[in-house]
């Protein structure tokens, strides 16, 4: 193996450390996308690191979206695809992602970020529809759907790139 190689291995290396061991939601996101970004651009394997990085356990993780919103089971499906997951719901209130403890974190993480915020931007919708005397019949909904789309679309493309 070539000394560059081992150089950008060894950041991969720090970038997982970094996401694994710290207290910032945020930072250990950034991490673990730049790990991801680094090993797509360097056509670096899973197994080229994991002897010493992954020595994590496999483990579910569990997010309490709450009754109703149905597309709730989408997102989660979409995120779990997205972050090497495996998702299934618990009940009627809870989404667990099933995966290494750092990628259902995150995956978690993501899932309840965008869940709150297409919920809130609905109800925002609603509003706007209400305020001008518009029927609300479907508006939430339709909003949600829409808002899946792009958040999909948005992965694809992102995971596209990485390639």
């Amino acid at each position: 193996m070539n000394e560059k190689r081992e150089k950008i291995i060894e950041m991969i290396k720090k970038c997982f450390k970094l996401a694994e061991n710290n207290p910032s939601k945020e930072e250990s996101i950034a991490a673990a996308l730049k790990a991801q970004e680094l090993m797509a651009r360097y056509k670096i394997e899973d197994a080229e690191i994991m002897t010493e990085v992954r020595e994590e356990t496999i483990e579910a993780v569990v997010s309490q979206a709450g009754k109703g919103n149905k597309w709730k089971y989408r997102l989660g499906e979409v995120i779990a695809r997205n972050f090497r997951c495996k998702c299934y719901f618990k009940g009627a209130w809870g989404i667990a992602f099933y995966g290494y403890k750092t990628d259902a974190d995150i995956a978690k993480y993501v899932f309840e970020f965008l869940f709150h915020a297409g919920n809130r931007m609905a109800r925002k919708q609603v509003y706007e529809y209400r305020k001008y005397g518009y029927s609300t019949r479907g508006v939430s909904n339709s909003y949600c759907l829409g808002f899946l789309a792009g958040v999909q679309e948005c992965l694809v493309r992102q995971s596209t790139a990485l390639m």
